[in-house]
């Protein structure tokens, strides 16, 4: 049988032995972690994201990542969506762009030609780079004083005008617009025909008209183009020096 003293002492060596043992496991544990890099801190936060995620519990900076990204893919389906909106406006530019820089166009008007005149000066705007039209007009070559038809039904004759001191008066009975109407003079110049309509004012005869006497039916080139254009028509003109070449804005 064993003393109380021995086994007191054997137990005593043993929980020291066991300690001793303990403390050895620890230590060389705490070594591996310093070679491997893995650390308690680690193990604790690995921990804790593997429980994050599997009770899916959100973190703000995640929150705000999202809102980020949620914002640029809005805005990228807006410019998207806008952008047939912008391609119309951006023409829209390039078209008030061109306009503004766009050469007014002039006009030329090459007449009066006739016959054998026109066919030549169509034969030489054949490469003519503007656009051209033919225009027939009929230009006064005189104007005619005189009282109309109306008037002269009224009573106002030739003997009225005698007694008025008109003397160089007659009726005109040729079929047209003037038939049965009496003339008063004829005259070249418009300005000499208003002198003569005044002269009869104040004679004291009323209502008298003055009307252009229109010659024969002349045509005309009426020319349109940019500067360009212009420049080269003249040097047309003058390889084709038929009638005039004047703006179009003067009368015929």
């Amino acid at each position: 049988m064993f003393k109380p003293e021995f086994v007191k002492q054997w137990l005593w060596w043993s929980v020291v032995v066991v300690l001793v043992l303990i403390h050895g496991v620890l230590f060389a544990l705490n070594g591996l972690n310093s070679v491997y890099g893995f650390s308690s801190a680690k193990i604790a936060t690995s921990s804790m994201a593997l429980r994050a995620e599997m009770i899916a519990v959100v973190r703000p900076w995640e929150l705000e990542f999202k809102k980020q990204q949620q914002l640029h893919e809005s805005l990228m389906t807006a410019t998207v969506q806008g952008g047939e909106g912008l391609s119309s406006v951006i023409e829209n530019a390039q078209q008030v762009v061109r306009n503004e820089v766009t050469q007014p166009e002039l006009c030329m008007r090459w007449g009066p030609l006739l016959s054998e005149q026109n066919n030549r000066v169509i034969d030489a705007l054949a490469q003519w780079q503007g656009t051209w039209r033919e225009v027939s007009r009929r230009s006064p070559v005189g104007y005619i004083v005189y009282l109309p038809q109306a008037l002269v039904q009224q009573g106002i004759g030739l003997e009225k005008l005698t007694q008025l001191g008109i003397v160089d008066a007659f009726l005109m009975v040729e079929s047209g617009p003037l038939q049965g109407a009496i003339s008063l003079g004829m005259f070249r110049l418009e300005s000499r025909a208003l002198i003569h309509q005044q002269e009869m004012e104040r004679r004291g005869l009323s209502g008298v008209v003055i009307q252009p006497r229109l010659g024969p039916p002349r045509t005309y080139v009426e020319l349109i183009g940019v500067e360009q254009d212009m420049q080269a028509l003249q040097a047309i003109y003058r390889l084709n020096p038929q009638s005039k070449l004047v703006d179009c804005a003067q009368d015929y």
